[in-house]
């Protein structure tokens, strides 16, 4: 993953497409998960034009690496990815601050 240099944005893309998934048992709205995660993966998309317009198969490259990413255990995942960002805070608290800040793209 270090090949792409791969920004804080990106990994905060993929992390959340990892995340949202519609298919996790006990769910009572899986459609609203999957909407979300097309809204990441569409976020990602733009992203990617706007800040590498010269590397047109980038976001394909970032897709391809989300089965590797999704092998890893989600508490392993959450130490990664999230430890550094929010510390000793409950993701569950971090999470529902994310989702409920206005959408906007970096």
């Amino acid at each position: 993953m270090r090949d792409m240099q791969m920004d804080k944005t990106e990994l905060g893309c993929l992390r959340a497409i990892i995340l949202f998934n519609p298919d996790a048992k006990g769910l009572s709205i899986p459609s609203e998960v999957e909407l979300l995660r097309e809204r990441v993966y569409a976020s990602l998309e733009s992203y990617c034009k706007q800040k590498y317009p010269d590397q047109q198969g980038r976001f394909a490259k970032l897709l391809l690496r989300l089965p590797a990413l999704r092998s890893i255990g989600l508490k392993c995942l959450e130490h990664l990815f999230f430890f550094k960002l929010i510390g000793d805070t409950p993701i569950d608290t971090f999470l529902m601050e994310m989702l409920e800040a206005p959408h906007q793209l970096t």
